[in-house]
């Protein structure tokens, strides 16, 4: 997961809805939680969250990826940060706290983490979306709950090999909607 698609990188700054769609309920969750990292309280959460999806929908327009200069999630941190300072210099209802600041490495380190489990979010949401309803409860438990097989034979009534058959198909899904967003991001 070390790179943002360049597809929807272009989408968006082509001004396709649906790109611009897909990033924002990609990302905005992210933005709200660096936020709240940050020490921002609830109150200013969504207004620079806007802000953040604001600007980054404006630079789309002219901007052009390239891998050399950096990934694009240290972009986003870097627009996201700036915004963050703009609402506390403006006189945020509520300054940072002190001791929710994070800085330097563990501030990147911490950033890049949740970058990825953005894009497995992401995933998974496209993941439950595509599947008939009793495959992603199950997928559900026996890989992202851990619950035995043999709990869920008897709680769903299925048998241990269309558990794996369904947990199979749903890592290969999986792998693939997570290649699709890593080539976007």
């Amino acid at each position: 997961m070390d790179s943002t698609s360049e597809s929807l990188l272009d989408r968006v700054g082509r001004g396709e809805e649906s790109a611009w769609q897909l990033f924002a309920a990609t990302y905005q969750p992210m933005i709200r939680h660096w936020c709240r990292v940050r020490g921002l309280q609830e109150c200013d959460i969504e207004d620079v969250a806007q802000s953040v999806l604001i600007a980054l929908h404006k630079a789309m327009e002219q901007f052009t990826y390239d891998p050399t200069k950096g990934k694009f999630r240290g972009y986003l941190k870097r627009i996201t940060d700036r915004e963050i300072n703009r609402h506390v210099a403006r006189g945020s209802k509520q300054p940072l706290a002190a001791s929710d600041k994070l800085e330097g490495a563990a501030a990147t380190t911490y950033w890049d983490e949740l970058f990825h489990a953005t894009l497995l979010n992401a995933a998974l949401r496209t993941l439950q979306q595509s599947l008939p309803e009793k495959q992603w409860r199950v997928f559900d438990l026996v890989w992202v709950q851990s619950v035995p097989v043999q709990e869920i034979v008897e709680s769903e009534g299925v048998s241990p090999g269309w558990i794996a058959q369904v947990k199979c198909r749903c890592i290969q899904r999986l792998k693939r909607e997570l290649t699709f967003l890593q080539g976007e991001m």
